[in-house]
């Protein structure tokens, strides 16, 4: 099945400025795939070789322990980007972590089991960050929470190709806004 095929009968994860990112899907043996399809744009940030090149070289530099919070790199092909480990089994969903909160943000148990993951991924950034790459545009949609049960959620960081000033804090203060809102619905229905 030719990429393009294969990435239309996709579902959309996430849409953004640049494109949008659909999957996951069968692909490359038995990993599963997101892929992102960019739009035509003049702009830096759109294009899919540079993003490839940002993302493989945080995939190179990030340890081995936190490579669980990414996706692999596989290919670019045209306006497609092709990255592994989005899933590794049929039965896991995708959700990007703004959708996952709007659907689990009263359940205390999910919204603590992603509080450790999202802690874990943020402290890899920050890692990241350190050895002098940056993601550039981190926020709920470029982040995917893949999981079989809600309460055991796996952090998946994408969109490598921003270009700005890191906004690492970004996650961490979206998860905090909506467990608060949680907290905040729940008192007053008391």
């Amino acid at each position: 099945m030719s990429l393009c095929r294969a990435y239309n009968k996709a579902s959309v994860i996430a849409r953004g400025a640049y494109g949008q990112v659909r999957g996951p899907l069968p692909m490359l043996g038995h990993q599963r795939c997101v892929m992102k399809m960019f739009n035509e744009t003049n702009s830096p940030e759109g294009d899919p070789i540079r993003e490839y090149n940002r993302h493989q070289a945080a995939y190179e530099k990030m340890s081995k322990k936190c490579k669980r919070h990414m996706t692999r790199p596989v290919y670019v092909n045209g306006k497609i980007t092709v990255q592994t480990h989005a899933a590794s089994r049929s039965t896991e969903r995708v959700d990007t972590l703004q959708r996952f909160t709007d659907k689990f943000h009263s359940n205390t148990n999910v919204m603590n089991a992603l509080g450790k993951e999202v802690t874990s991924a943020l402290d890899c950034v920050l890692a990241l960050g350190e050895s002098g790459l940056s993601h550039g545009n981190l926020h709920g949609g470029n982040i995917l929470v893949v999981y079989t049960s809600p309460d055991k959620p796996k952090i998946k960081i994408i969109d490598w190709g921003g270009g700005g000033a890191s906004n690492n804090k970004t996650m961490a203060a979206f998860v905090q806004k909506r467990i608060r809102a949680k907290r905040k619905n729940k008192s007053r229905s008391r």
